[in-house]
């Protein structure tokens, strides 16, 4: 006879046990044993059961043989159907209530075991770490407290197997369960179980976005270069260790912006100490300031344990819609500006130079005379030092974030050379401190700007001739942009060594001056004074048979000391050829009988009228006007060349074969 004692606690649950059969022999079959067993609910308290053994060896008796049968927990959404054993756990909000439903499970964990009463431990586990495998209760060991709800829950009878607990969990995880323990103590009879479902805990914000790059002006640091690295950083709360994203359609450039650049680069994973991410290579295509506006730092991956569409909605959501919130959360509140951003280089396009430029020659001239204007034309385009560099339509004059001021000469950065050739001088010759004045103008439009410049060789003395002359340019903003070092192409240094500036065009600079001849002839009939342009060739002054352009106007050569029969204005000057191969033809009228006599020549290359002159016979003397050609100018009188030229033209007083007009024989 076997004698048992075993006590019944209010939390258990039974079922007969394990291969029990109805009859088994003992004594070698000789004597029986009826068993039987009876599936019951677990009492209300604890209670003892005795089996003990009868006096006469037979009749009834009862032998207790008790096992305790183990269920498990599960926890959903209090949506979820009555009965159900599984469900799933929706994305929730860091710092907001959570309310799920727990239940317990029968022992085949195939129903609600609807009799459990008892007190239960449930604790938040953050379930991120997946290392270690399932245990038999559906946890893992990796899996770490985040905190115990407190205080434990109780089953009571009337719950009928299904609790529903609410708690909050001030941080955020990417991936949570919960474990459920009864009793909560532990001991060999405990019940654990993990919730099937995981869900995440997000932040509901970025609290704060900002940058190194601080500056809303036009003006000023911060800067840096489009297309150069800065930094953003966002801030979430603890516990987030999510990777922010760029969202670009939320990108809001400054007032009155051409158009607004996209922002590249991304976030390094948040410390989940702090919650904060960084990344410090962000690049902006344009130029000028941004800001970030309202989620356009977000993440929507840090959710990614719950389905969108059923766990999250496809949204930011810090509302619930239809139970759930968005799966997605971002900054709660626009940046503050970004920038200031300048263009990373210029670009050159377009450069033409136009010889003689004041003096529309046709055909073209080949060549300028020094000191004489010689027009420039080039494009400038601010572009951004990306992998393919785009133009920065948001420098513009308008804007004030053009820092190249087009109308200042200086900031072009011309600068000049005579390549060696095999016209004298032979050797190179830097010009560039002879182009350091100018005129210019220009603006920017659309990150282009179109720019017109007229600068000279300054000339003092004869040298030259520069037939190889190259000019280039370098420009520079305020803020030190300029050209790239890869695209330069002219070197301006003599003796050479690299490469400083873009070449604009070529041209010949001559260092040149204007010859006016004395002529004399007869006063009945037009006397012509020759004029001839001249050039410094290295050794002397020629002809300059290239120039087809020079003019000069009647009233640009004064009269003066009429001598002899000859008074003012009785000879006048009444046309001045075109220049052919470098030579014209002023012509004098005829005075007339007896007014025989001479008078002085002079042409008035400079800008303001000086002296007087006759430019039709009779009428008073008219001011000779300048003809404003100071590069034509010499030293006719020794010194400086800035003399303009003389001459004297004689009517009727030299006789002999040189100056003989008209010969007639009488027979």
């Amino acid at each position: 006879m076997i004698i048992t004692s075993y006590g019944v606690g209010a939390t258990s649950t039974w079922t007969y046990p394990a291969g029990m059969n109805e009859t088994a022999d003992a004594q070698g079959g000789s004597q029986a044993f009826e068993m039987n067993w009876v599936l019951q609910a677990a009492p209300a308290s604890g209670i003892s059961k005795t089996a003990t053994s009868s006096s006469t060896g037979y009749g009834n008796a009862h032998i207790l043989t008790l096992r305790r049968v183990l269920g498990s927990f599960n926890a959903f959404e209090t949506s979820t159907g009555a009965g159900a054993t599984l469900g799933v756990i929706k994305t929730k909000l860091a710092g907001s209530t959570v309310s799920l439903a727990t239940i317990s499970k029968n022992a085949p964990n195939n129903a609600v075991a609807t009799t459990f009463v008892g007190t239960v431990k449930i604790e938040v586990l953050n379930a991120s770490d997946n290392s270690a495998a399932l245990d038999a209760n559906g946890c893992r060991s990796t899996w770490t407290l985040i905190q115990a709800l407190s205080p434990d829950t109780t089953f009571a009878a009337a719950d009928n197997g299904r609790k529903n607990i609410s708690f909050s969990v001030p941080n955020s995880y990417r991936d949570v369960r919960l474990r459920m323990t009864s009793p909560p103590a532990g001991g060999p009879d405990v019940i654990i179980g993990c919730s099937s479902d995981n869900f995440a805990i997000r932040p509901l914000a970025f609290s704060s976005v900002t940058s190194n790059m601080t500056n809303s002006a036009t003006t000023g640091a911060p800067v840096t270069s489009a297309g150069g690295s800065f930094t953003i950083t966002g801030v979430a709360i603890a516990g987030y260790n999510g990777t922010p994203a760029m969202d670009n359609t939320k990108i809001t450039a400054h007032a009155g912006a051409v158009q607004t650049g996209s922002v590249a680069g991304s976030f390094g994973a948040a410390d989940p100490a702090t919650g904060t991410a960084t990344g410090s290579t962000f690049t902006y295509s344009e130029v000028g300031n941004f800001t970030i506006g309202v989620n356009g730092v977000y993440d929507s991956t840090f959710t990614a344990v719950d389905p969108p569409g059923t766990e999250c909605t496809n949204d930011f959501s810090n509302t619930l819609v239809g139970g759930s919130y968005g799966c997605s959360f971002g900054n709660s509140a626009a940046s503050a500006a970004v920038g200031r951003f300048r263009p990373d280089h210029f670009i050159v396009t377009l450069g033409t130079l136009t010889n003689r430029q004041a003096l529309s020659c046709a055909p073209a001239s080949t060549y300028t005379y020094e000191g004489e204007p010689l027009r420039v034309t080039f494009a400038l385009s601010a572009r951004n030092g990306l992998g393919t560099p785009a133009i920065t339509q948001n420098y513009t004059t308008a804007s004030g974030f053009a820092k190249l001021d087009g109308t200042v000469y200086a900031n072009f950065g011309f600068g000049a050379v005579d390549l060696a050739d095999a016209t004298p001088p032979l050797a190179a010759t830097a010009l560039t401190a002879r182009v350091a004045s100018g005129t210019s103008s220009g603006t920017w439009v659309g990150g282009s700007g179109s720019f017109t410049v007229d600068l000279s060789v300054s000339r003092v003395s004869p040298d030259g001739p520069f037939e190889s002359f190259r000019l280039g340019v370098l420009p520079a903003d305020t803020d030190g942009v300029t050209l790239r070092a890869a695209d330069l192409n002219l070197d301006t240094s003599v003796p050479a060594d690299s490469n400083d500036r873009v070449l604009l065009g070529s041209s010949k600079i001559r260092f040149g001056r204007l010859a006016l001849r004395n002529a004399s002839g007869s006063q009945l009939v037009r006397l012509p004074v020759p004029l001839e342009t001249q050039y410094w060739n290295g050794t002397a002054f020629i002809t300059n048979d290239a120039d087809n352009c020079t003019t000069l106007a009647t009233n640009n050569v004064a009269m003066s000391n009429f001598t002899s029969n000859l008074a003012a204005c009785e000879t006048a000057n009444t046309a001045v050829s075109a220049f052919a191969r470098g030579r014209s033809i002023l012509t004098l009228a005829a005075p007339g009988s007896a007014n025989n006599g001479s008078v002085d020549l002079a042409v008035n290359l400079g800008l303001a009228s000086s002296g007087t002159t006759c430019t039709s016979v009779g009428p008073s003397t008219v001011p000779a006007a300048g003809a404003n050609r100071t590069y034509l100018q010499g030293n006719w009188t020794g010194g400086l060349y800035n003399v303009n030229p003389t001459a004297r033209a004689t009517f009727g007083v030299y006789k002999g074969s040189d100056e003989v007009i008209f010969i007639r024989e009488n027979f």
